[in-house]
């Protein structure tokens, strides 16, 4: 048995059943299809035991109703997650302040082609995760680089500097990653501060990834930097899911969050 949990001890824990392991190939799998079997898959944040009871028995009630048409918006599910934000990181939102779409990454290209025009540019922090690479792309704008490099001790931090030299006159959006992936840091308040106030200062709009943000190490906090301060938070759009959390990427759901009206349409 393998506990999922966080710092606060007031949270339920999340316990998981290390011992169901279902085999996955010759199923839908993009995981375990893309090479196939003679390669051990380590290359998608995609886990490989089953999702929570609660979760497939909540899936069970849904099926045995039997009828699948057009289905509204849920409201229940916007509420929790303001609950959600407000329990975790004291970050009051509102459900208005919330859009749901299939997934993050969907998420960050509509957000890329909303900001930047073709032609403008967009910042990206690698080493990341491939989508962030295209983001731009798709949108027929261009991809600015702040590199993350690690230090002697192998230690990844952020070069102000360097950070701000990579901002161009019509640079528009920087996509964030927080927890990053892949190098695996939580940032900390501080360097969430210092990137913050230099996109503030130059007018540039932040995206910021957050769907790792539960599964982190002992010690340590997840920081929405839109919770840092209301400023930051009017220049900012937030992306969060269950996807990783629970297991559910299949599914397909995640929420934007924005607290700014007008930024948000």
């Amino acid at each position: 048995m393998i506990t999922l949990g966080y710092n606060e001890p007031s949270l339920n824990i999340i316990e998981v059943n290390m011992i169901n392991f279902p085999d996955r190939r010759r199923t839908d799998s993009l995981k375990w299809g893309l090479f196939g079997d003679e390669v051990l898959p380590l290359w998608v944040a995609d886990m490989d035991f089953s999702s929570p009871m609660e979760v497939i028995a909540a899936l069970h009630e849904r099926v045995e109703h039997g009828v699948f048409g057009y289905a509204r918006e849920s409201r229940e599910l916007k509420e929790l997650i303001t609950g959600r934000m407000e329990t975790l990181y004291g970050w009051k939102i509102t459900p208005e302040d919330i859009i749901l779409l299939p997934g993050v990454v969907s998420a960050f290209n509509l957000v890329s082609q909303m900001v930047a025009e073709p032609g403008e540019s967009i910042l990206i922090q690698p080493p990341v995760y491939p989508p962030f690479f295209d983001a731009p792309r798709h949108g027929g704008a261009h991809t600015v680089f702040s590199p993350i490099n690690p230090d002697k001790n192998g230690e990844y931090h952020i070069d102000y500097s360097a950070f701000e030299a990579a901002i161009e006159d019509d640079t528009r959006l920087f996509l964030l990653c927080n927890p990053h992936n892949p190098i695996g840091r939580v940032f900390t308040r501080e360097e969430l501060l210092g990137m913050a106030e230099i996109c503030l200062r130059r007018r540039v709009v932040i995206c910021s990834d957050e769907i790792h943000s539960d599964l982190i190490y002992s010690g340590y906090h997840h920081i929405p930097i839109a919770s840092l301060d209301p400023e930051i938070a009017a220049s900012t759009v937030t992306l969060i899911a269950p996807s990783k959390t629970f297991n559910i990427a299949g599914l397909e759901c995640s929420a934007l969050i924005c607290t700014n009206p007008d930024l948000l349409k």
